[in-house]
């Protein structure tokens, strides 16, 4: 593998690289549970971010199977896609802004804050309410229509209304006798989109995940520090910086032959840039793998990034091929 081929060379300049040959190594199982004690060191300093955080996940819809809060799985999913592409802690503050502005910018523009949203949604629910002539409509579709508008009356009178709630209403409608009473709800709930609540909500929570992920990845990199210990991504993160050393470079360049990769479609940025490394030191460059499996995003693998690769090799004189069958 990619980080048995990284401890071997790590053990054997152990001294260049400033570590210990003797390397304990976690597995990636071991490392998702001293991440997570990394993390919950740093909620119990600041313990006031738990109900926030809770409360913006539950409006955004971030719920696990038991429908309870599941945010800490987004911060360590920023954070692992973060050490993969081998980014600082700081670079990950300062990304936050960045990526939120590229997510909100595929939604329409909020609308002025003059614009209660809310109030008019809620006024538009209690009237379809107050106003269902049951006795001229008694069908179910109806009668579960409104079931669902007086949960969202009480959940809006309670200020816990959820997104995925306002796009619901945006599309549910009782029976043909009465779907005049869904006309002002759904064109109030279909401009949720534009509503500065959820603007606000995205760009807190963003804030918030991107700070948290940051922090506990100084936390859990202190943690293993203390405790000697690596991960596989520390293992390629190492090896990168180790390939700049004089030494080390010139010992490789002479022995390495060939630098073969298989399965290269599970490469991840980190992996790309090392064996880019390892290629300049190698006499020849053989990398096999299907960029249609790439899809699956193994160890934040990606299709583009194998593109790119074979753009690169066109570009660069190499050659590609196509291998004529598969054995699976």
């Amino acid at each position: 593998t990619v980080n048995g081929v990284c401890g071997e060379l790590l053990v054997r300049f152990a001294f260049e690289a400033g570590l210990s040959p003797d390397q304990m190594v976690l597995e990636e199982e071991q490392g998702n549970r001293l991440f997570g004690s990394a993390l919950e060191g740093l909620l119990a300093e600041e313990p006031e971010r738990i109900p926030k955080l809770n409360s913006m996940a539950r409006r955004l819809g971030l719920l696990d199977d038991k429908y309870q809060p599941n945010w800490r799985n987004e911060v360590m999913e920023v954070a692992s896609a973060a050490r993969a592409n081998n980014m600082s802690p700081d670079g990950i503050r300062v990304w936050a802004s960045t990526s939120t502005d590229s997510l909100l910018s595929e939604f329409a523009p909020p609308y002025a804050s003059d614009r209660d949203l809310n109030s008019e949604l809620l006024g538009a629910v209690s009237h379809a309410i107050d106003n269902v002539d049951f006795e001229n409509d008694q069908t179910k579709g109806t009668a579960t229509y409104i079931r669902l508008l007086r949960g969202a009356q009480a959940a809006l009178q309670q200020n816990r209304f959820s997104w995925a709630e306002w796009v619901k209403l945006s599309k549910a409608r009782p029976t043909k006798k009465s779907e005049h009473l869904a006309e002002a709800i759904q064109i109030i709930a279909g401009d949720f989109e534009k509503h500065p609540g959820l603007h606000n909500d995205i760009r807190e929570f963003c804030a918030e995940i991107f700070d948290l992920a940051a922090g506990s990845i100084e936390a859990y990199q202190q943690l293993k520090a203390r405790q000697g210990l690596l991960d596989f991504v520390d293992q390629e993160q190492r090896l990168y910086e180790l390939l700049d050393h004089p030494h080390v470079k010139a010992t490789l360049s002479d022995e390495l032959q060939v630098l073969f990769v298989d399965e290269f479609q599970d490469t991840s940025p980190i992996q790309l840039a090392l064996f880019m490394k390892l290629a300049a030191l190698a006499d020849q460059v053989i990398w096999v793998g299907d960029v249609k499996q790439a899809i699956y995003g193994f160890r934040g693998s990606d299709p583009e990034l194998m593109q790119a690769v074979l753009r690169g090799v066109v570009g660069g004189g190499g050659i590609t091929d196509v291998l004529p069958n598969s054995w699976r």
